[in-house]
């Protein structure tokens, strides 16, 4: 694994149903201009598994439609 850097566009769940939207276990970074947007998931939108990974935000992440599970989730195990 390693880290995740986004600046531009990312879209997830637009065409079929998903589990997961973002599922990290290293550091997760939306940067300026970055996009995010996640849609149709069942699980989780965005699920953190490890104590010591860093997520942030600079950009816009849009959590929509039909999300059946979490929206963010640290596990943290």
């Amino acid at each position: 694994m390693g880290t995740l850097n986004n600046s531009g566009d990312i879209t997830i769940g637009n065409l079929f149903l998903c589990s997961f939207g973002i599922y990290y276990d290293d550091d997760f970074n939306n940067l300026a201009g970055g996009n995010i947007t996640i849609n149709r998931i069942t699980y989780s939108g965005i699920e953190s598994h490890n104590v010591t990974a860093a997520g942030t935000n600079n950009g816009n992440i849009n959590i929509g439609n039909n999300v059946d599970g979490w929206l963010f989730w640290n596990v943290h195990r």
